[in-house]
């Protein structure tokens, strides 16, 4: 037999003995202002050999010799690096020895990435305008300067640039560029000895606010 409870009955039933709703999830803590997450830093080079600049040597050649031996198709591609993000990526590999010069001054500070140019002579004319270049002689340069050569005549004359290493023990003028070496004469980033010949010196750039 059902038994019916009073209204009075209902009203002494302890607390404990009802039915109670789901008590609703507390809701996620919020970050503090200074719980933030900081997305990784790019690297500078294509290769991580677990060594930074050295702060006694020249930013642009420890760059430069991190990526000897790639392949400028690589590099200008690789856009999670400093050097890679910096160069354009619709250069043909086999002219791309401003555009990895740019890449080099645009990764290490010394120009905005708007001054870079894949063309040799609008580089060397965006650098004389820039008022932390100064045009030296080849026998003035230092190591990081930018040395740009021209070659032939007419429409048949050419152009390419390089960074100055330093000298070798014979006083021989260093360089590092994107070269035109692989068997398809594409380029790849090279170190060469000497002016070759036929080549004439268009300009020597030295960054000089650091001076």
């Amino acid at each position: 037999m059902t038994r019916i409870l009073s209204t009075r009955t209902l009203n002494t039933l302890r607390s404990a003995d009802l039915i109670t709703p789901a008590r609703k999830l507390a809701a996620a803590p919020q970050l503090a202002p200074t719980d933030t997450f900081e997305a990784p830093k790019k690297v500078s080079t294509v290769r991580d050999d677990g060594d930074g600049f050295d702060p006694g040597t020249n930013k642009v050649i420890d760059l430069a010799n991190s990526v000897m031996g790639e392949n400028a198709a690589d590099l200008k591609v690789a856009n999670d690096t400093d050097l890679g993000d910096a160069m354009q990526d619709w250069v043909p590999n086999n002219v791309n020895c401003a555009n990895f010069v740019s890449g080099l001054l645009t990764a290490t500070g010394q120009i905005p990435k708007e001054e870079g140019s894949a063309g040799v002579v609008n580089l060397v004319n965006n650098l004389r305008d820039d008022p932390n270049f100064t045009e030296v002689s080849l026998d003035d340069a230092s190591p990081g300067d930018v040395v740009a050569f021209e070659y032939g005549s007419g429409k048949k004359k050419g152009h390419h640039v390089v960074v100055f290493e330093g000298r070798d023990e014979n006083g021989n003028p260093k360089f590092i560029g994107s070269d035109n070496v692989n068997p398809d004469k594409s380029q790849r980033i090279n170190r060469s000895t000497g002016v070759r010949s036929g080549r004439r010196i268009l300009a020597v750039m030295h960054y000089s606010k650091d001076d």
